[in-house]
């Protein structure tokens, strides 16, 4: 009875430490959403996809492709994969809803991937 206690006792610590590592990879979460099924796009390389801090900002008309949301440890990551994830989508932009922000000890983005357009611009 005493030799399964230990091994009971070990197990919960195990599976202690590897909940608590699992939660520490945390830090990294990305999340896109396709909303404009219409416009054919081919990908862009992530260098060319311009950040525009709102949709203020911009004065050229732009379509909507889909949301990316995401955080990393750094606001550098974040917008690097922002513009990744936009440019594998065939987007020109990632125009921000909100400027980053940090909560919780990682960065937070949250915007739109668009493509320049001829139609009158959204806002």
């Amino acid at each position: 009875m005493f030799k399964s206690r230990p091994r009971s006792l070990a197990s919960v610590l195990t599976l202690a430490l590897v909940a608590s590592s699992s939660l520490a990879g945390c830090a990294y979460k990305s999340n896109y959403r396709q909303t404009n099924f219409d416009v054919q796009t081919q990908p862009v390389p992530q260098d060319k996809v311009k950040v525009v801090k709102s949709k203020d900002d911009l004065v050229t008309p732009y379509t909507e492709l889909g949301i990316y949301r995401g955080r990393a440890p750094s606001v550098k990551e974040a917008m690097d994969v922002a513009k990744n994830q936009c440019g594998r989508e065939g987007a020109e932009l990632y125009v921000l809803n909100v400027e980053p922000y940090e909560s919780g000890g990682v960065w937070n983005v949250d915007g739109v991937c668009a493509v320049f357009s001829d139609a009158p611009a959204e806002g």
